[in-house]
């Protein structure tokens, strides 16, 4: 019994030491962090949504310093002193255009020390649609999501997000990361042609769904040289299933696991008269890994409207007319490369 009460004094002991340890540590925190009185101070702030910007990048001359998970940033007097002859600070956050900023006798010449970075054009019609339908209850979500709670998500208002990447992993990690601020997912489907590590890990990152957009007939007629519909064979569409397995294999092996795919519309496959999208027709995902694909029965009887900006014209009509509309459960196909103000 006296080994027990000894045995918990010591436990006691140890955490009082220990919680002591952790005030003193944020009594010290606070002692080399103060927020400074003089020198170049301030917040950076994403001006369409009011948030502060963790993790911008500020520059000062080859200085490269960064904002907290607050968007606050700091430069000491003492340290601007050593470099009097810098005066411009360039602050940058992708996807944000990049600002620069003159200081003036060691602070920003600004209302309350805030500076404002904006998105592109794009970005900024994209953010705005997107908030249009999340103000009128839409939830927006990806394509997986909605296919593992079809049941549960029956009476909701429901937009399924659709992004394939046929060209531009830039502007789709833009997409991204405004989806994220706004707390909705989406599925981005890269080609090969467009799958970056960077990109894919970048949106993997921030909670939304990533897949092949998979051109199988097309690369195989490429490579052997088929130019004719009577050429492609059912064998030849049998060999082809299999590269698809092949190749999802080896997308999951460098990009980490994927839980749909979706057929992409090269210009091949015109010339063919045939689509990409017979690999899976009549076909079990799950004898090719994966759970669901983008032209599924489920996806293309259960939502009201498909709408699509292929081409860079809505088909058949917007993505905010099918909201005027008043259609309930909408999927929209995005292509990024539309909305680059490149």
């Amino acid at each position: 019994m006296k080994f027990y009460s000894t045995l918990i004094k010591g436990f006691k002991i140890i955490v009082l030491i220990t919680l002591g340890l952790f005030i003193n540590k944020c009594a010290e925190d606070k002692v080399l962090s103060p927020k400074p009185e003089t020198g170049v101070h301030g917040y950076v702030v994403n001006k369409m949504f009011s948030k502060g910007i963790p993790n911008a990048s500020i520059r000062f001359g080859h200085y490269i310093f960064q904002t907290d998970s607050s968007g606050y940033f700091q430069l000491n007097e003492e340290f601007l002193k050593a470099d009097s002859s810098l005066t411009n600070l360039i602050i940058e956050h992708f996807p944000h255009k990049s600002k620069v900023e003159s200081i003036n006798n060691y602070s920003i010449d600004l209302p309350a020390d805030t500076v404002y970075l904006e998105l592109s054009n794009g970005m900024k019609r994209y953010a705005k649609i997107l908030q249009e339908a999340l103000d009128i209850n839409y939830e927006i979500t990806s394509v997986i999501d909605w296919f593992r709670s079809i049941e549960q998500l029956k009476n909701e208002r429901i937009v399924i997000m659709r992004h394939d990447v046929d060209h531009d992993a830039i502007t789709a990690k833009a997409m991204g990361y405004i989806e994220h601020q706004l707390g909705v997912k989406s599925t981005f489907y890269f080609r090969w042609l467009t799958a970056e590590m960077g990109p894919v890990d970048y949106l993997k990152n921030l909670g939304h769904e990533v897949g092949l957009h998979y051109e199988t007939i097309a690369t195989y007629c490429r490579v052997k040289n088929i130019t004719e519909k009577e050429d492609v064979t059912p064998e030849i569409i049998d060999i082809c299933r299999d590269l698809l397995k092949a190749e999802i294999y080896l997308f999951e092996s460098i990009y980490g696991d994927i839980y749909s795919i979706c057929s992409h519309g090269h210009e091949l496959n015109r010339l063919l008269s045939i689509p990409n999208i017979v690999l899976m027709k009549d076909q079990n995902p799950k004898d090719f890994y994966v759970e669901t694909w983008a032209n599924s029965d489920e996806l293309r009887k259960v939502p009201e409207i498909f709408v699509a900006d292929s081409g860079n014209k809505w088909d058949p009509f917007s993505f905010g007319e099918a909201m005027e509309r008043g259609f309930e459960t909408i999927y929209v196909l995005i292509h990024p490369i539309w909305w680059s103000d490149n």
